[in-house]
């Protein structure tokens, strides 16, 4: 094969996003997941069901009673993405509910943490002092992280629909190339109208919008910080997988 076919096909996959798929297909096998690229789902998030994508399907390699995911959206970027932040974190409640979670498994979910003693797990738990809410690119007019949002959610939602009579979790995760900022307004009363912009390399929104129909949440991280996020995620769902089957088994599976 003549050397500018070969040039012309690496530009055409960079183009089209596939290295970063594959570095994030990469990185979670890494951390211990059970990965599968180019996975289809069934989307119902319009007038007419259509078959769409997933970028990386990852799944627990533990032999639970349940089914438990993290499903990944790559989006290639150079312009930053900024996560808007309001003052203060969210509710336990809401943290719970915006799981994405076939119903059996949200039933067993709100009975381990709805009680006054309950404590929220590992992955739960760590949410930040401000409620993350949305993510933009102020430099475009083109909404590209909101329909990064939208589908990530979607795939957790048409993944789950495959089996709805067995317990199961979808976490979503927006995988960037490009750099990530949180900004927030009116911590400083003399700023004014001047945010407060700092650098992440990771951000947990409690999202509003999108085909879930109520709050969800969803990581936001760059490539280069997703070989230590998937670690902590794998760590953090197995928890969850855990409380979620409880019932089927006393033993909590162990890792490598």
């Amino acid at each position: 094969m003549p050397d500018d076919i070969k040039e012309a096909i690496r530009r055409g996959l960079a183009d089209r996003g596939t290295p970063l798929e594959f570095r994030a297909a990469r990185a979670l096998a890494e951390a211990g997941f059970t990965v599968r690229q180019g996975r289809a789902y069934l989307a119902r998030d319009g007038a007419e069901p259509k078959v769409r994508e997933i970028d990386v399907l990852a799944e627990l390699p533990e032999r639970f009673s349940v089914l438990v995911y993290a499903v990944v959206e790559c989006k290639k970027t150079a312009a930053p993405w900024v996560v808007l932040e309001a003052p203060g974190p969210p509710v336990s409640r809401e943290v719970v509910d915006g799981l994405i979670v076939t119903s059996s498994a949200a039933e067993q979910l709100r009975r381990a943490y709805s009680g006054p003693q309950s404590v929220l797990p590992r992955l739960l738990a760590q949410t930040p002092d401000r409620t993350a809410f949305q993510v933009v690119d102020p430099t475009s007019r083109k909404d590209a992280p909101y329909q990064a949002l939208s589908q990530v959610v979607s795939a957790c939602l048409g993944t789950l629909d495959e089996r709805p009579q067995t317990r199961g979790l979808a976490w979503p995760v927006v995988v960037i190339s490009g750099p990530l900022f949180a900004a927030t307004y009116g911590l400083d009363p003399d700023s004014g109208d001047e945010p407060e912009i700092v650098e992440r390399r990771r951000e947990r929104l409690l999202w509003h919008g999108g085909p879930a129909g109520r709050p969800v949440l969803v990581d936001i991280v760059t490539i280069d910080a997703l070989a230590d996020h998937a670690e902590r995620l794998l760590q953090g769902l197995v928890d969850i997988a855990y409380v979620i089957g409880a019932e089927e088994g006393p033993e909590r599976p162990q890792l490598r």
